[in-house]
């Protein structure tokens, strides 16, 4: 029950952090949505290494303690990597890579829209912008917004790439959450079944 309490309270700070990036008042000009996407990637990225060297240094420990209160010992085997991996995706949940994923892509967005920011309306037969419907200072929950509905292989109507830069990242981004996806819950169930299968087998 506890396993299953932590991930419905993770994934509900998700909703909650989603909620509050998609109608936080944030306009962005051309240089804020620069400076805002290269320095929130760049902090991104520290916290996302520094989180998972954390985790890993700390999973051996936790893993040893566990199994002598058992009165087990760690297997050496082959997929040990797999396995650690598999202990750390469980640790960690989906919802802070999604959270973190979402935001990446957001303000990857935000920068190609920095780029190429001229504003144009949806249906429009020419336009110089990255991106129609956004309009002159578009809100960063406006890139979150595309984010979140790409990673789910849809795409807004209300918001289209119209540059070939803005268009090549919306098509890894579908790309990327599918691999996503599949990633994690290959490396969960591998984790759960190298564990599983570490078991001595009973006595008869």
């Amino acid at each position: 029950m506890r396993w299953w309490g932590n991930r419905v309270v993770r994934f509900g700070l998700l909703l909650l952090a989603l909620a509050a990036l998609l109608l936080a008042p944030i306009h962005l000009t051309q240089t804020s949505a620069l400076v805002v996407g290269i320095v929130g990637l760049a902090a991104l990225a520290l916290l996302a290494v520094t989180g998972v060297r954390r985790l890993l240094f700390a999973l051996p420990t936790r893993a040893a303690s566990e199994l002598e209160l058992l009165g087990r010992s760690i297997p050496v085997v082959g997929g040990r990597d797999a396995r650690t991996l598999g202990a750390l995706m469980r640790a960690v949940g989906v919802a802070i890579p999604a959270l973190v994923f979402f935001l990446a892509w957001a303000l990857l967005f935000a920068i190609i829209w920095a780029a190429e920011p001229s504003a144009c309306a949806v249906a429009t037969t020419r336009c110089n912008g990255a991106f129609t419907g956004l309009g002159d200072r578009p809100l960063l929950g406006d890139f979150v917004y595309y984010a979140v509905n790409l990673a789910f292989a849809n795409p807004p109507p209300d918001v289209v790439a119209q540059s070939r830069t803005a268009r090549a990242a919306a098509t890894v981004e579908i790309v990327a959450a599918a691999g996503f996806l599949f990633a994690y819950l290959a490396a969960f169930f591998a984790g759960r079944g190298l564990v599983g299968g570490s078991r001595p087998p009973d006595s008869v």
